[in-house]
């Protein structure tokens, strides 16, 4: 009985670390460009265990170097695929936004009746078998689904709020993975929060502002430390479009960039901030 005891003690220690290490802050960027932009993410598998699987292509990135990449599998007589790839963990209880992500499909095949690519919200589980709620964002059959070869932009997709773990999952469902050509690409992932992010707040002694947000002309960022090393604004196809050194305040002139959405990194020691910014 004891023994038991501490097996499930165990196990919970191990899932509470395991998903403190998994969580991210919002707003999140990544392009996958990198371990860093990689991490946290999982594959999670429901149907073919061989031959089969999401993993990083590093050949006609919409940002370069890396893109997700699944592809089919050919004469492997492989039928059902049922893959997911899963983001790290996030909060959003007062709900947030899909602000942005590229697609690319490619091959000879579409998705039918039977198949599925498609963007969810998983509520509650990472694996959308234990998940609460697994709220389809996005289905890209039908006129949905260009096989061009070339990476469109979707945006702005509503994230139900939710008190507990979420997790944005993309799907690839093959009904015959074996003869059916269906490729599928993801790059340049921006998630956002209704709220403010735990950034927004005092982390320690360390507090930053940026201010206007939303912006006409300029920014301005302050600072009451001096760790700060580097300021980076991006778009949202992961081009960086700025670089500055870091003092007690600067100034950033937006005057030369059409509105949009923007994200800009700062590189403290010992941690990354990403702020979303809005253009006007």
């Amino acid at each position: 009985m004891k023994l038991a005891k501490m097996i499930t003690i165990v196990g919970m220690v191990l899932t509470m670390i395991n998903s403190t290490n998994a969580q991210i802050s919002l707003p999140y960027y990544t392009g996958f460009d990198n371990v860093p932009g990689q991490a946290g993410w999982v594959e999670i598998k429901k149907g073919a265990t061989t031959f089969s699987h999401w993993g990083m292509a590093n050949y006609g990135a919409c940002s370069e170097p890396n893109y997700l990449n699944h592809s089919y599998s050919p004469s492997s007589g492989i039928t059902l695929t049922d893959n997911w790839y899963v983001s790290p963990e996030f909060f959003i209880p007062s709900g947030g936004h899909l602000d942005s992500i590229r697609y690319m499909f490619s091959g000879f095949s579409t998705p039918e009746a039977d198949d599925t690519i498609g963007i969810y919200l998983l509520q509650g589980s990472e694996d959308p078998g234990q998940a609460v709620s697994k709220i389809l964002l996005y289905d890209f059959r039908g006129d949905n689904y260009p096989v061009d070869g070339t990476f469109h932009l979707l945006s702005n997709l509503n994230l139900q709020s939710f008190s507990g773990s979420s997790f944005i999952a993309i799907r690839y469902r093959n009904s015959d993975c074996s003869s059916k050509w269906i490729t599928v690409g993801f790059d340049n992932i921006a998630i956002s929060s209704n709220s403010l992010s735990v950034d927004d707040h005092e982390k320690g002694e360390n507090l930053i502002h940026i201010y206007p947000n939303p912006a006409v002309n300029r920014i301005q960022i302050e600072t009451n430390t001096n760790t700060i090393k580097k300021v980076e604004l991006f778009n949202l196809i992961g081009q960086s479009l700025l670089v500055t050194n870091f003092y007690d305040q600067i100034q950033i002139d937006l005057s030369s960039y059409p509105s949009g959405t923007y994200f800009v990194k700062i590189e403290n020691e010992g941690e990354v901030i990403t702020r979303k910014l809005i253009k006007q």
